[in-house]
């Protein structure tokens, strides 16, 4: 066999990266009105702040107080950051502008009190929003308005040139924090102009596992418009080696295999089918943490339930890399227009995802021989009018297991409710992320008007604490507990700025958990980046 027709693997150690508009790309930089209005009133303003005060921004990244502030974390010159400045007001103007439009609507409806007809206010809606909003009245007669999202989609709204990946060789786990920090590429960096629904992301992500030759690389890329010099330095991200794959990847016993991945990934087989939770995937690494990787994966991933829009839970790095293998999303049905809320399986579909299943709270979607249920999500969404929010329930050789996410018992009723449905609670998985970051970290870019510190102090996006853990396991009565690990996960610090110390208050308030649950005989453990556990199947009479 010539060396040119000899079969390359991705390397291990190469990362892929969604970008918008050179910022790392999560769910709402997808949406057409979430990501103007994050364009707008985040990105462009820490890019102006940085020109202005570089030395400031260097050194709150510096200090470990301020990780996760809305600073840049970037050394090098300014040229760079007045160029991406430039070209997001000149390219992204219609954004712009969209975003000013939102916020006149605001003050349009906050206008309107008399309770009366609102039908005479269309003529007035900002020109960019004419006919892609709906002006409504709730039962208290406060007005507001609803996007309709899927024509936001179909219109100039919608840019997927702005859409692009990138693909790196990383040497460790070390990564900026995305949310606050464009994503500059250096000599070494493949940038590929390709929207995220391109198939070439299928095609180039399934070399990790399955083979290519160097000609039908270089083609592919060259039909996708890279330069000779770009095709060499992907095929530099190239190797004959084949990867170690895990020859246990596939489980096909009676039993439940469960493996946790790190976050709140968890990966839930029976009898050949696999459920995946959340999927956060590191690349593999020879150093540092053991880990599961893509290696560990199946070859086909039945399900993947998402549980909400958060940038750390839905995470489009893995997700794109894991489509050619996923055979359906499951996603929490949003409540359809407010602008908090955007749609997951509009978005999923629109950017390449084929299978995409809205489910609702107390629904139920076969699976094998088991069952996914929908379950309600209560907390870490700051009081906001969110629908698109679920925690799931996956029945499996007479097994349940429950899937938490960042759920706070804020009605512990909700539970025993619950309880009714699921009277056998084998596994419990569930967060401890009690401090939570303030409304304003995450979705203080879609206000209008500037957040009152004591309410965005007040208003926290987080999830349990010990004794609100303990109100939930009270009336679910599992078996067994597991504390989601919260991302102390050394690989994704880019995504959730946590760092905890030993007195950091979700450490201390999981150990009391820990503690509290084993004084009740009850297993409990908090995860930390790789864990498996085998359930034996069981006959129950289910309702």
């Amino acid at each position: 066999m010539a060396i040119s027709d000899a079969p390359l693997y991705l390397k291990p150690s190469v990362q892929m990266e969604p970008l918008f508009n050179s910022w790392y790309a999560w769910g709402m930089l997808i949406s057409p009105a979430t990501s103007a209005m994050i364009t707008a009133n985040l990105h462009v303003r820490v890019l102006e702040s940085y020109l202005q005060f570089p030395d400031l921004h260097r050194r709150a990244v510096a200090d470990q107080a301020m990780k996760g502030g809305m600073f840049m974390d970037y050394a090098g010159a300014l040229a760079p950051v007045q160029a991406l400045l430039d070209r997001t007001r000149e390219g992204l103007a219609g954004q712009l502008v969209f975003a000013v439009a939102v916020k006149q609507l605001n003050d349009l409806m906050a206008a309107k009190t008399d309770g009366q007809s609102l039908a005479g206010l269309y003529d007035s809606v900002p020109e960019p929003l004419k006919g892609y909003v709906e002006l409504v009245y709730d039962l208290h007669s406060r007005p507001g308005f609803r996007f309709v999202e899927g024509m936001l989609y179909d219109s100039a709204h919608y840019d997927e040139s702005l859409q692009s990946v990138r693909f790196s060789d990383i040497a460790s786990d070390a990564r900026p924090f995305v949310l606050s920090s464009p994503r500059f590429a250096n000599s070494h960096d493949v940038d590929l102009a390709i929207p995220f629904r391109s198939a070439l992301i299928e095609r180039l992500t399934a070399l990790r596992t399955t083979p290519a030759s160097r000609p039908e690389i270089a083609r592919w890329l060259q039909d996708a418009g890279a330069n000779a010099d770009a095709q060499q330095r992907f095929l530099d991200l190239m190797t004959h080696v084949p990867p170690q794959l895990d020859a246990l990847r596939h489980y096909d016993g009676d039993g439940v295999r469960v493996r946790y991945f790190g976050h709140a990934t968890v990966l839930v087989q029976h009898a050949g089918v696999s459920i995946l939770i959340d999927p956060a995937i590191s690349t593999a690494s020879e150093i540092g943490v053991d880990r599961f990787s893509y290696y560990d994966l199946p070859d086909v991933i039945d399900y993947v339930l998402l549980t909400h829009n958060h940038q750390d839970h839905v995470m489009l790095e893995t997700l794109l890399q894991l489509r050619h293998k996923i055979g359906c999303i499951v996603v929490p049905r949003s409540a359809s227009g407010p602008l908090q809320d955007p749609s997951l399986r509009l978005m999923l579909r629109t950017i390449g995802f084929r299978n995409v299943i809205e489910l609702d709270e107390f629904e139920s979607l076969a699976a094998g021989g088991g069952e996914i249920l929908g379950l309600p999500f209560f907390g870490e969404h700051a009081d906001l009018d969110i629908r698109s929010k679920l925690a799931y329930g996956i029945r499996c050789a007479g097994r349940w297991l429950v899937f938490l996410a960042d759920s706070n018992a804020l009605e512990p009723r909700c539970y025993a409710h619950m309880r009714r449905r699921i009277r056998d609670v084998d596994v419990l998985f569930i967060g401890l992320e009690c401090d939570g970051a303030p409304l304003s970290w995450l979705y203080g870019p879609l206000f209008t008007k500037p957040i009152p510190r004591a309410v965005d102090q007040s208003r926290r996006l987080n999830s349990s604490h010990c004794d609100s853990a303990l109100q939930i396991i009270d009336r679910l009565c599992p078996a067994s507990v597991y504390v989601y690990a919260m991302g102390l996960e050394p690989w994704l610090g880019y995504i959730s700025s946590i760092s905890y110390a030993d007195d950091s208050r979700p450490i201390v308030e999981s150990n009391q958990l820990l503690d509290r649950c084993r004084a009740r005989q009850l297993p409990a453990e908090r995860l930390y980046a790789k864990k498996e556990f085998v359930l034996s199947a069981v006959v129950r009479d289910e309702i």
